[in-house]
């Protein structure tokens, strides 16, 4: 078994199989009673590697999981890859990641994300991610990628031949696996945004960011983190987003509330 192999079966093999047995494809990422080990988000159509930076960042900062591998699809997105130290049923995982949607993506087009293992609907079969590396179109291939470099694939998120195994396997060995621990205590901080969406949402975005930022059962002045007044609440939310001193957690939601005016999503 190449090095290759044997780091992505320790960090996303379903139990008792091994990719290189099971051969190219997803077949390696479930087991035969749906459990797996591996989370792919993919987010893409168009590429934006600043929103899957900022993503990156956050689930390590706010949520203190692991960093998740970082690959080119070898198609129009990125992906992030979570690796689980113990197998989750395959609903388990599609849960987690939808709620990772909706806490750090709620901007975004549901179209543009990809959320693996899936299924067409409750009948159907579970089925996941294209294993990394693939062939997925002539001259196309998928590869993991290190952070520093992945903005330079975001015009085309392939490459256009095979990848060196080696390299793959170093970007690997770097990867850490979801502790049973981590998931249980993400899972109840992600529980706990999903249940206080609606109270944001009646909220301007001015308001829910500073409120955020005091202490629980405190009402945080309207202009808690700057010294200056103004007068487009762009404004202030820019200069939120972009004031170093301000938490990178109310930073990331500033950006969120800009999304729907930079860009059509």
């Amino acid at each position: 078994m190449s090095r290759y192999h044997t780091e992505f079966d320790r960090l996303y093999a379903a139990p008792n199989g091994t990719s290189e047995a099971l051969g190219p494809g997803a077949d390696a990422l479930l087991g035969p009673d749906g459990q797996t080990r591996a989370m792919v988000l993919d987010i893409g159509r168009p590429v934006e590697w600043p929103l899957v930076a900022a993503l990156w960042r956050a689930v390590q900062e706010e949520l203190d999981l692991p960093a998740p591998a970082i690959a080119i699809s070898g198609e129009q997105s990125f992906q992030l890859w979570w690796s689980l130290a113990q197998a989750v049923p395959a609903q388990d995982a599609e849960r987690f990641l939808q709620a990772l949607q909706r806490r750090f993506l709620p901007a975004v087009k549901p179209a543009r994300v990809r959320t693996f293992p899936t299924r067409a609907d409750a009948q159907a079969p579970w089925t996941h991610a294209r294993r990394v590396p693939e062939p997925v179109m002539p001259d196309q291939w998928s590869a993991f990628v290190a952070p520093g470099l992945a903005p330079v694939f975001e015009e085309t998120p392939w490459v256009d031949f095979p990848p060196n195994e080696e390299g793959q396997a170093e970007l690997l060995s770097g990867i850490r696996s979801v502790s049973p621990a981590q998931w249980k205590d993400a899972w109840e901080r992600l529980a706990i945004e999903a249940d206080a969406v609606g109270d944001r949402a009646s909220k301007s975005p001015a308001q829910a960011i500073t409120q955020e930022a005091a202490p629980r059962g405190e009402e945080a002045p309207a202009v808690a983190l700057v010294t200056q007044s103004f007068n487009d609440p762009r404004h202030f939310l820019l200069h939120v987003m972009n004031d170093s001193a301000v938490p990178l957690a109310l930073r990331i939601e500033a950006a969120k509330a800009l999304l729907p005016y930079t860009v059509d999503r």
